[in-house]
């Protein structure tokens, strides 16, 4: 693989996760210290549209590390096939997890 398309990726994915990281920021300043249980639980209920683009985005960071780490398999196998092997063996187990957990 390109160290270009690589590095292309990998910039991809540094974007989403500092989206993803600004927008959990949003929230947590937006919504103030939790006291109580019950504070909290009304929180966790509130669907608005942050919550909707912080969901969106961690399935989008997800399908970038998840070609980021493709891309470092291919990129790395031919130096070192057994460890490129256990990393390319990590990449569906992650995929896969992720996704279920943010389509939950």
């Amino acid at each position: 693989m390109n160290n270009r398309v690589l590095g292309s990726i990998s910039l991809i994915t540094l974007l989403f996760s500092t989206i993803w990281i600004g927008l959990l920021i949003k929230v947590q300043v937006s919504s103030g210290p939790f006291n109580t249980f019950e504070q909290t639980l009304a929180h966790a209920a509130r669907l608005d549209t942050v919550f909707y683009l912080t969901y969106i985005n961690a399935f989008l960071v997800t399908i970038s590390a998840t070609a980021l780490f493709t891309g470092l398999y291919l990129c790395l196998k031919p130096l070192s096939p057994t460890w490129s092997l256990m990393g390319l063996m990590f990449i569906p187990v992650y995929s896969l997890l992720n996704i279920c957990v943010y389509l939950s």
